[in-house]
């Protein structure tokens, strides 16, 4: 058995957003992008109180290659992307050379 001593109310923060980013490249397609969304009540504090998943956003590179994003369009996106990745790499083949030295 439990006391009723009342009820409390928290005022918790609602927002969308995106949690997860993947990039189909394969070759011989045109390239997808895909965001997973998700909306998350936060407690004051910050910390998650709930979670719900949303329907991902996915679009082709031909359906936003002119489009603008923060000044750039998404073909430039893409290759901002395909060129951060490419020096990554880079990084990671010299540090393992290094190791092997």
């Amino acid at each position: 058995m439990a006391l009723d001593i009342g009820t409390e109310s928290v005022v918790l923060a609602v927002k969308e957003r995106t949690w997860r980013i993947e990039i189909f490249t394969d070759l011989g397609i045109d390239p997808l992008l895909r965001a997973h969304r998700e909306k998350v009540w936060l407690r004051p504090d910050g910390s998650a109180a709930q979670r719900e998943i949303l329907s991902p956003v996915e679009r082709r590179l031909s359906q936003i290659s002119v489009q603008a994003f923060d000044g750039m369009t998404g073909a430039q996106l893409a290759a901002t992307i395909a060129g951060a990745t490419d020096a990554l790499r880079l990084e990671d083949i010299a540090a393992l050379a290094a190791q092997e030295g």
